[in-house]
């Protein structure tokens, strides 16, 4: 059960990583890489 709770939270980070990465290369152009260091 714990192994499988991992998977589901791994499982989730990744897509929202996945999702993440598309909104910041679809909003790079206003938001320049400066402002997130």
């Amino acid at each position: 059960m714990f192994a499988g709770l991992l998977n589901w939270i791994g499982s989730l980070s990744a897509k929202a990583g996945t999702k993440a990465c598309l909104v910041w290369f679809v909003d790079e152009p206003k938001m320049p890489k400066s402002l997130l260091k």
